[in-house]
């Protein structure tokens, strides 16, 4: 397709090669074929395994890069994935209650996760708001890495880090109204639009006209 991509339904897949963007939002999205724009997407599960020369914005349960993006990768789900097939080309910036990095990162990784796991290159810092951070012993961070916690990073023999390691506590907050915090995060990370669309999906029925 020499052109923008817009597909809506349940279960998408593209094959083929668009030369524009691609703007999917469906319960599984799958794009295998190579993308001369951006990707952005919200669904239940969001797969991508073709290249992207643009950045890749998603919002799902799963969202799961193989592939390489020559951007950047922002993602929100409940589990965020960068697969050892994957790399990203500038910055990684993910949201969700797991984010594993098996692949390469060109700048810097910003994540607020319960729980997040590097285990490739990172080429700059790494910044994260974690419950538990976990280097593997193939993890390299060229830059500093500076994380909020209440525990000690986990750090694998083998695993290194080029720069300063800073530790801060969390600190301590009045609890927010039910779900306000959720819906500030969602919007922050992957911008309004697709935040709107990861409405439509998750919750279809606030978009049906009540008589």
């Amino acid at each position: 397709i020499d052109d923008d991509l817009y597909v809506f339904g349940d279960n998408l897949t593209i094959l083929g090669r668009v030369t524009g963007s691609v703007i999917a939002a469906g319960s599984n999205v799958t794009i295998s074929g190579e993308v001369g724009g951006d990707v952005m997407a919200a669904g239940s599960t969001i797969i991508v395994t073709g290249p992207v020369h643009g950045s890749v914005r998603a919002a799902g349960q799963l969202v799961q890069v193989g592939s390489a993006v020559e951007r950047d990768v922002v993602a929100a789900g409940n589990t965020v994935e960068l697969a050892g097939t994957g790399r990203v080309g500038r910055d990684l910036l993910g949201a969700g209650a797991t984010v594993t990095i098996n692949g390469p990162v060109g700048r810097n990784v910003n994540t607020a996760a319960r729980d997040m796991v590097l285990n490739n290159v990172v080429g700059g810092q790494v910044r994260s708001d974690v419950n538990n951070l976990r280097l593997e012993p193939s993890a390299r961070v060229q830059g500093a890495v500076a994380y909020t916690s209440a525990n000690p990073m986990d750090i694998a023999p083998g695993a290194s880090v080029g720069g300063l390691v800073t530790r801060s506590e969390p600190p301590a907050q009045a609890t927010p109204p039910a779900g306000l915090g959720v819906v500030d995060w969602l919007k922050g990370i992957v911008g309004l639009g697709l935040f709107g669309l990861a409405l439509l999906l998750l919750f279809p029925r606030a978009a049906q006209r009540t008589n």
